[in-house]
Formats: C-alpha cells, structure tokens, sequence
C-alpha cells in the first residue's frame, strides 16, 4: 500500500507539473488524500500507541507472576490479575519467544530468556500445546 501510494503521488506529481490544472486533478488528488489516509492509519498509528505505551510507568516497571494451568497469574500493586488460558486466541512460538494474543487484542509476549532454566521453558511450552486453542484466522 505504500509503495502503491508513493506511486500515486509521483504520477500526480507530474501531472500537476505538466497540466498545472489543479482543479482538473480534483479526483486524483482525493485518491491520493485517501490512500495517503490508510498509510497513515496502518503505520503511524501502531507506531504513536506503542511509543505512549513504552512511555506509560506501568509498562516500565518489573512484572513478576506465575504460570499456571490455571492461565498467567500476574502480580500487580493493585492486586493479582489472572488471565486465563481460555481467553487466548493466538499463539505463535519461535525458538526464541512465545507471542499470546487474547481474544479482545492484548498481546502478551515472553521471550526465552524470561524463564530461569530450559526446563521451565520447556514446562511452559507443554502448557501452552495442551491449554491454548489456536484459532486460525
């Protein structure tokens, strides 16, 4: 999309240059706004959330919990916050991290080196096969 609208902008570009007929360009120019539009939504938009996230104290401070068969157990000031493995959704395991996306979007990620041994690691990843239903979308 943004190599399609880079395009677009460079072909209206010219023929603002060749024409100097704005108002004959009228349609173009308002593809260009909408497609310029969903560029925007699809990347700057992710990109300011997740930067007032990483500037957000609560994401900063250290997040201790457990893992259970129960679902992920975190330790808050506030208090415990369980979610369980029913509400993921999403999994994606690599050799290095396990990404969880619930079904109402949060993404919980926990790379390997978050664990004290191989054996938890392993211990977490057999959890993961035998409670996550993955639904592929």
């Amino acid at each position: 999309m943004l190599v399609f609208t880079i395009a677009v902008i460079f072909i209206l570009v010219i023929r603002l240059v060749k024409t100097g007929d704005f108002i004959g360009n009228a349609s173009f120019i308002a593809l260009v706004m909408i497609l310029a539009g969903f560029v925007f939504r699809s990347y700057a938009v992710p990109y300011l959330h997740a930067r007032k996230l990483w500037k957000n104290p609560a994401i900063q401070r250290v997040h201790t919990g457990i893992i259970n068969l129960q679902g992920i157990v975190y330790h808050l000031k506030e208090g415990e916050k369980t979610i369980p493995w029913s509400r993921f959704s999403r999994m994606r395991k690599t050799k290095g991290f396990v990404s969880l996306v619930t079904l109402d979007g949060l993404l919980v990620v926990f790379p390997r080196e978050f664990f004290k041994t191989d054996s938890d690691w392993h211990k977490f990843i057999d959890i993961l096969d035998n409670h996550v239903l993955v639904i592929n979308r």
